[in-house]
């Protein structure tokens, strides 16, 4: 009960603090967001992985001469 109470307690807060929050609608747009932005963590950035591709070449060069 105390963690429901506690939920309740939160959501009058941020409503009271940003009247135009709508958990109804806000709730699930930030778990959409969330997911979004942690589903783009489990991939390298394309830049950073053609900078490690570029590196690994040149040591790879480097070896051969």
């Amino acid at each position: 009960m105390s963690l429901i109470k506690e939920c309740i307690d939160t959501l009058k807060v941020t409503t009271s603090l940003f009247p135009s929050f709508n958990p109804d609608d806000n709730c699930p747009k930030w778990l959409q967001q969330e997911k979004e932005y942690l589903s783009s963590l489990q991939h390298r950035p394309e830049m950073e992985h053609a900078k490690i591709t570029y590196l690994e070449a040149i040591k790879h060069l480097e070896h051969a001469e």
